[in-house]
């Protein structure tokens, strides 16, 4: 049947993998943002969140790429591999949830860069990110995740700030729109 959407694949546990075209959205401005100790988001009594820092531009990406959605163990997994146009070439990225907690994802990145980041809504997490010639460590202050990725498609959206070393904040907006990939695509 033509345009008929693939089976779902299936991994050597059964788990379900489905191909799927990615649209990466990012943009990030430098912030003069830095977090009080309440760490709540503005209409929670906590800091104000400035749009830019002084002087600073918005920077965009657009990419499109394919990659893979599996359900593995309880939980759904994002996979792609980065492009020279993130700056990572060489590097694979994977983001992943528990089914039911959309809202809690975390970032894996191995290959020519290597971390963990964790995204949820509210709450600062640090991190480590490891790239030559040393490692260094990040805070990610997520102020909105939101997460509708599924075999069928969907979106993921991490509007977030990361403190570098507790000296300087970038502000970012990572949109991840998903769509599985039809039959006669693939490769």
């Amino acid at each position: 049947m033509q345009g008929k959407m693939e089976e779902k694949r299936k991994n050597e546990k059964g788990e379900s993998v489905t191909r799927v075209a990615i649209l990466l959205r990012s943009e990030m401005t430098e912030s003069d943002w830095i977090p009080d100790d309440s760490g709540g988001l503005p209409d929670e009594g906590g800091p104000v969140l400035p749009e830019t820092g002084a002087g600073s531009e918005a920077r965009h990406l657009e990419i499109r790429m394919f990659g893979t959605l599996e359900r593995r163990n309880g939980r759904v997994i994002l996979s792609y591999e980065e492009t020279e146009l993130t700056g990572m070439a060489g590097a694979t990225t994977t983001l992943s949830f528990r089914e039911g907690n959309p809202a809690l994802v975390t970032m894996l990145r191995y290959g020519a860069v290597s971390t963990a980041l964790v995204f949820e809504e509210g709450v600062r997490h640090f991190c480590t990110y490891k790239t030559e010639p040393y490692p260094f460590e990040v805070c990610i202050h997520a102020h909105r995740v939101t997460n509708t990725l599924s075999e069928e498609g969907g979106a993921l959206t991490l509007d977030y700030h990361v403190e570098i070393q507790g000296a300087k904040a970038d502000h970012s907006v990572l949109t991840i729109a998903i769509t599985p990939v039809p039959e006669e695509v693939r490769d």
